[in-house]
């Protein structure tokens, strides 16, 4: 079991790279400084803010250096809007995601085993045949369609 494991890890690590690579190219085939500064930005300001995130440097330079930030310093980087480090970002938003993730998995847990056992009792019934398709229905809609419909609606 144990050489299972460190054999799953091992074959997630190009997977992660490749992820990634995929990701920090497509980031950088987006126009940077003309973005973040505006539209009226001196070419000048322009060229010292692509010097700060080293987007004067060839493309391999700038991933190596990021992954190596990644793994050698824990840094995930510096966001483009605050221009604090990344981690600072999501280590502020993390205590209410997680609570929101805890509240809304309680919720789905406890109403997916109540009405599962609601129609393992009811078997062949009216009620069971309605709560199949209840759940199927729910669990063919892509969550991200579900997520901003909920917020349309409340």
């Amino acid at each position: 079991m144990h050489k299972y494991v460190i054999k799953r890890l091992l074959y997630m690590i190009p997977v992660l790279l490749g992820v990634a690579f995929l990701v920090f190219t497509i980031l950088s085939l987006t126009p940077g400084g003309s973005i973040i500064l505006g539209i009226t930005a001196k070419p000048e300001d322009i060229a010292a803010l692509n010097a700060e995130f080293g987007y004067d440097q060839p493309f391999l330079v700038r991933f190596f250096n990021y992954i190596g930030d990644i793994i050698f310093h824990f840094s995930l980087g510096t966001s483009y809007q605050t221009r604090q480090p990344v981690i600072e970002d999501i280590m502020a938003r993390f205590p209410n995601t997680l609570l929101l993730t805890v509240f809304s998995m309680s919720i789905a847990s406890i109403l997916g085993i109540s009405l599962g056992i609601l129609s393992a009792v009811k078997q062949y019934s009216v009620l069971d045949h309605t709560l199949v398709v209840v759940a199927l229905i729910f669990a063919s809609i892509p969550g991200f369609w579900l997520g901003l419909m909920l917020m349309l609606l409340f």
